[in-house]
């Protein structure tokens, strides 16, 4: 009895924790990445550093509250990370990503949310087009419920590293709770 409670809380454990990596979320079967920071720059700050960093287009605010922005094509910073271009896995070395940002503000403090996040090959194919597709694709199970083994290992670090990476306007404080 004590044996297959311990399984149950194992395997809900891991169920669980399968569902958020580095920043990673699954939220109705799509793939976003979400932080929170803790800072003293205002929304009009945090606006030019976004429109003059290079990393994002289409910076507009929506309300005193929220941001939206693109995200250019990005490549992953494997090499910041410690990895070399044979070693880091193909999600983070064959392919540039885009996505769409939200930045919501509340006392002192901002959450970024990337969604729609895209892979973008970096070759062309034989008849010059650049293959696009969407990350659940490549990271996620077939039912986008839980993230591939291969994704939690080297990729969601890469990406993560990234993506704070990008959306570090300054100097601040990262922060868990919103």
């Amino acid at each position: 009895m004590k044996s297959l409670l311990l399984l149950l809380c194992s395997a809900c454990i891991l169920a669980f924790s399968n569902n958020t990596q580095n920043n990673f979320k699954i939220s109705n079967g799509q793939v976003i990445w979400q932080k929170v920071y803790n800072s003293h720059l205002t929304q009009k700050q945090i606006v030019e550093i976004a429109k003059t960093s290079g990393y994002f287009e289409n910076v507009d605010i929506v309300n005193k509250s929220t941001i939206t922005a693109g995200v250019r094509e990005i490549s992953p910073d494997y090499k910041r990370c410690g990895e070399s271009f044979l070693s880091a896995p193909s999600l983070v070395s064959l392919y540039h990503i885009k996505a769409y940002a939200v930045i919501e503000f509340k006392e002192k403090q901002f959450r970024v949310t990337l969604k729609s996040i895209e892979l973008v090959e970096k070759q062309t194919d034989r008849v010059g087009r650049q293959i696009t597709d969407d990350i659940e694709h490549a990271i996620l199970n077939k039912d986008n419920s839980a993230f591939k083994a291969s994704f939690l290992r080297k990729s969601s670090k890469i990406l993560d590293f990234t993506f704070q990476t990008i959306t570090n306007f300054g100097k601040i404080q990262e922060d868990s709770d919103w």
